[in-house]
């Protein structure tokens, strides 16, 4: 008896999250090879009575439950633990493991039947194996929802080609399970402009670095397109906490990078261009600011253009952080009294402090 866990799906209160493609091929191996009793689990209460749990996730470690870790029985995969066997990577997914929390879901309302059929009727795939080859695509994505689960998929030598022959089969929509990193701006416009099923339909990472005094020269020549391809409603984001450099992750990293972040931010709302943000977690580093970085997010991504930066640090606790920022470096002031209105009508005219 094999439990298989999809960790993400479990803590899914509503909705389905994309289903783990890693699970549903280590389900179609494990019922080739060992055992027909192969059954996605709905809890993690009573895995020590299983024979083997297989436990999926992609999450970094520091977000995964502590005691997972402590049963001999439970088998840990993902993109921050192990890879599946070989021989399981190149396996058919069985979406079948899903069928009964799928109709659960139904029942319960928290999904709808049009998007239960989507997760069935849908193409799960991932470009290349662990050893780096290139895997067959489906034979048919036809009007079907295209899902791809390549980690950094634009770093792929053969990535546009690989959407062209998707697209060739004509799917309704292709969808990352992951952000979609552009590590340069002519990568972002090449997608933007040449690939709208893929880029509308995904969270998108301006995932390079302009240095501080090279963002007059930056926006001077790339602002109008800029502005034509990052809206309101489009999901184009920085990192916040990013390391681009050597430097070692440490509190006085994480200073200068809260500055660096926010003078990036203000650049591009003082030239009216509604940059969203999202925190950058390294896997293996504790970030001491984690509390700063989440106020700055939601003030980047909120929709009242009135609030100050201030303002978002509503809490006793937080305006401490503020007052500490401060204190470190008084160039942190000015930040904190503007409102992106306020920044809109410098037209472009933000010095850094």
């Amino acid at each position: 008896m094999i439990g298989i866990i999809d960790y993400e799906l479990l803590m899914a209160k509503r909705g389905l999250p994309p289903p783990s493609l890693s699970a549903m091929k280590m389900a179609a191996y494990l019922k080739s090879t060992q055992s027909d009793y192969v059954v996605l689990l709905q809890t993690m209460e009573n895995i020590e009575h299983y024979e083997r749990v297989c436990f999926f996730s992609d999450w970094i470690i520091d977000k995964l439950p502590k005691e997972i870790f402590q049963y001999s029985n439970v088998e840990l995969y993902g993109l921050y633990l192990n890879p599946i066997p070989k021989l399981a990577e190149h396996m058919i997914p069985d979406t079948t493991i899903y069928n009964d929390i799928i109709q659960e879901k139904i029942v319960n309302k928290t999904v709808s039947t049009s998007r239960a059929l989507q997760f069935l009727d849908s193409i799960y795939y991932r470009c290349y194996d662990q050893e780096g080859k290139r895997l067959p695509l489906p034979p048919s994505a036809k009007r079907k929802r295209f899902y791809i689960y390549d980690n950094d998929f634009l770093s792929l030598s053969d990535c546009w080609q690989i959407i062209e022959e998707i697209v060739e089969r004509n799917p309704s929509a292709i969808y990352m399970t992951r952000p979609i990193q552009c590590h340069t701006v002519k990568q972002f416009f090449t997608l933007r402009e040449d690939y709208e099923k893929v880029s509308r339909n995904n969270k998108i990472f301006l995932d390079y670095f302009v240095p501080l005094h090279h963002l007059e020269t930056y926006f001077g020549k790339y602002k109008l397109k800029l502005l034509g391809e990052i809206t309101k409603t489009s999901d184009v984001c920085i990192y916040l906490g990013k390391n681009y450099g050597n430097d070692v992750y440490s509190e006085t990293f994480y200073i200068r990078n809260i500055f660096y972040c926010l003078n990036l931010a203000y650049s591009y709302y003082s030239r009216n261009i509604p940059i969203k943000s999202d925190i950058y977690h390294h896997y293996d580093t504790t970030n001491p600011y984690e509390d700063v970085y989440n106020a700055i997010r939601l003030w980047i991504n909120s929709e009242d253009y009135d609030m100050t930066l201030a303002q978002s640090f509503g809490t006793k606790k937080l305006k401490e952080r503020m007052a500490e920022l401060i204190e470190k470096n008084s160039a942190f002031e000015p930040f904190f009294n503007k409102t992106k209105n306020d920044l809109i009508q410098t037209r472009g005219i933000w010095r850094i402090p």
